[in-house]
């Protein structure tokens, strides 16, 4: 528990679309496992969730802390004490790491070529894919917890310097910020070349990706350290208050708005016409996307930090308890849970059929 709280800063972030299956593609990996940020993997993934499940366990010479991102069979994370690993998906050997100056709890975005990750030293590091060798810096003026996004030319992150930079993906250097009120947590995601995310200042923005201008803000009243999630022409917004907010993606009119007990720190999953969310109350909600009706809610009677992921028709979740739960998407009921002794906050992540997280000491499992 001790690491909690560094930890979190993960998932309040803490992709391209078609990209759920990068990791065997080598393409471009994010966490929430797309451009859209919504939390879906093509699955299938792990039924049972059972110590038989286990294919490996790491735990390195310093703990893991930000939610594992998986690319062409390597996983990537970082870790509390400043460095990022590369560990082999098949086996969980350590292929590489690679030190920073501080703390890493941004999940990282990983391209063909490259590894994209935020640092607490305040600099964002682009690494070379195969070896972690740097390939360039650039340096923000605060902690980087927001996990980047890496969309044509330019890698998006966000700063607790109150600002979202765009950064050139091949030498770093900056092509616009746009400045908020407030630190920036929040992970981006794209879509038709507009940039949203959260801040800290209870707003809500979409950027022109190009020119890092304002085309429109939304004010929730609360700050918002969760990724958005998007799906076709909906934008669902998480924020601190516990509201989940449903806005149209064109011109960010409000489209409804549902309040939950708890805090919202977890980024919402979408998939199948339903919104996925889990709060620190313990509850995690399953919400009707047309309308905000909630379909059903299963309480874990544990907080949960841990942002939901979904594969086909299960809803994975950790929770404080240090179990990963097994839901069913259609009416909530538990299948499955694996009792990693330890709180889980990070977001878990689903390759090749093999589901990845961490938990809050430190170690990464591979259940199958």
């Amino acid at each position: 528990m001790h690491k909690l709280f560094g930890l979190l800063c993960v998932l309040l972030l803490s992709g391209l679309t078609g990209c759920h299956n990068s990791s065997s593609s080598g393409e471009t990996s994010l966490f929430r496992g797309d451009l859209f940020r919504t939390g879906y993997f093509v699955g299938p993934g792990p039924v049972q969730l059972d110590k038989q499940a286990l294919v490996w366990r790491f735990e390195g010479d310093q703990g893991l802390a930000s939610s594992p991102v998986v690319n062409a069979g390597v996983v990537f994370a970082g870790a509390y004490e400043g460095d990022v690993y590369a560990i082999d998906a098949g086996s969980g050997d350590l292929l590489w790491q690679f030190a920073t100056g501080a703390g890493v709890f941004a999940s990282p975005a990983v391209t063909a070529t490259s590894v994209y990750i935020g640092s607490d030293d305040s600099f964002v590091y682009a690494l070379d894919i195969n070896t972690g060798a740097q390939r360039w810096r650039y340096k923000t003026n605060d902690k980087v917890f927001s996990s980047p996004l890496v969309h044509g030319d330019a890698v998006y992150v966000g700063s607790l310097d109150g600002n979202m930079y765009a950064l050139s993906e091949s030498t770093g250097r900056a092509l616009w910020h746009f400045e908020t009120g407030a630190p920036v947590d929040s992970s981006p995601a794209v879509v038709d070349g507009v940039i949203y995310f959260g801040s800290d200042d209870g707003y809500f923005y979409a950027l022109d990706s190009i020119q890092g201008k304002l085309r429109w803000k939304f004010e929730t009243g609360a700050a918002i350290d969760a990724a958005p999630a998007i799906h076709n022409d909906q934008i669902l917004i998480a924020d601190k208050a516990g509201k989940l907010t449903a806005l149209s993606i064109h011109g960010g009119e409000l489209q409804w708005q549902i309040q939950v007990s708890g805090q919202l720190f977890a980024s919402p999953a979408v998939y199948d016409e339903r919104v996925v969310i889990a709060s620190t109350s313990g509850q995690v909600h399953t919400v009707e996307l047309a309308t905000g009706k909630i379909i059903w809610q299963r309480d874990l009677e544990s907080a949960i930090f841990s942002s939901p992921a979904i594969a086909d028709d299960m809803v994975y979740v950790g929770t404080m308890s240090g179990h990963l739960h097994n839901l069913s998407l259609h009416d909530g009921a538990l299948i499955s849970s694996f009792d990693a002794d330890w709180p889980i906050v990070a977001s878990p992540f689903l390759a090749d059929g093999v589901l990845y997280f961490n938990t809050d000491d430190g170690e990464l499992f591979a259940l199958r």
